[in-house]
């Protein structure tokens, strides 16, 4: 099992280390603040392989800029879908879907993975 995920991480990251253009933009943190939304802590291992997909795309953290998805310093552009949904493409080939509802958030990769995302709330100092 462990070399299993070894190996996943390696062809995630063999499709994330070059970026073509119009795929992604290297870019600053949006100027105003957006929403942060993070991968659930997931209390059983179902959601196991989709939080490794979401890591190895960079999307266990995001912040949300309107259609701007900053997944660390990189910029992915997303568009509306036919169900309501943002779609992200991923220089892998993947896309990932925002799916909202209420105050909540699903990432839902079109390899079949799915995570719950959840808003990250004000850290005090």
């Amino acid at each position: 099992m462990r070399s299993f995920g070894l190996f996943v991480l390696a062809a995630g990251l063999a499709g994330c280390g070059e970026h073509r253009a119009g795929d992604a933009a290297v870019a600053r943190a949006p100027s105003h603040g957006g929403q942060v939304w993070e991968t659930d802590k997931a209390s059983d291992r179902r959601a196991a392989p989709a939080t490794l997909v979401a890591f190895v795309n960079g999307l266990h953290t995001i912040v949300l800029d309107g259609h701007d998805v900053y997944a660390g310093t990189t910029r992915l552009r997303a568009s509306d879908d036919s169900a309501g949904a943002l779609a992200v493409p991923l220089s892998n080939g993947l896309t990932a879907r925002l799916v909202s509802s209420k105050n909540a958030m699903e990432l839902r990769f079109s390899s079949g993975e799915s995570v719950p995302l959840r808003k990250q709330t004000r850290r005090e100092k």
